[in-house]
């Protein structure tokens, strides 16, 4: 294994899947799945993070996993003026309306980003992620 490569996985903020963070203070977002949040570490999704969900096959339902938290999300905040934007960039799939109604998603804060490019995939996530107007991004 490269020096690089070694020095970022002894840092103690890098969270791997396998280990529990005990004793790394951050709140986390509910997941909504109780079960789920025990495993996480601060009790839910990490904030102001980037979390990967690895799949063998998307459209298997693994958008499940995120929907009640979007849900919260895309709903305005008893703390903040505005509701952020949830940013799509480049789904796999067309995300579908009604579905993410169901979830109790407000439509109103979904952006969908469909870079000509794809190249220009990765351009668009850090344009919405240093926009500081979107609550979640979906790359």
């Amino acid at each position: 294994m490269n020096d690089a490569l070694e020095k970022l996985l002894q840092n103690p903020r890098l969270w791997r899947g396998q280990a529990r963070a005990d004793g790394f203070a951050w709140q986390g977002l509910a997941s909504g799945y109780p079960k789920l949040d025990r495993q996480l570490p601060g009790g839910g999704w990490p904030q102001y993070a980037l979390t990967e969900i690895l799949l063998e096959h998307y459209g298997t339902g693994e958008l499940q996993l995120l929907m009640p938290a979007l849900a919260r999300l895309s709903q305005p905040q008893a703390d903040t003026r505005d509701t952020g934007w949830i940013a799509w960039i480049r789904p796999p799939f067309e995300p579908y309306p009604p579905a993410l109604q169901q979830w109790g998603v407000n439509l109103s804060r979904i952006l969908i980003v469909r870079p000509k490019k794809p190249a220009d995939t990765l351009w668009a996530a850090e344009q919405a992620l240093s926009s500081g107007t979107c609550v979640a991004v979906l790359l």
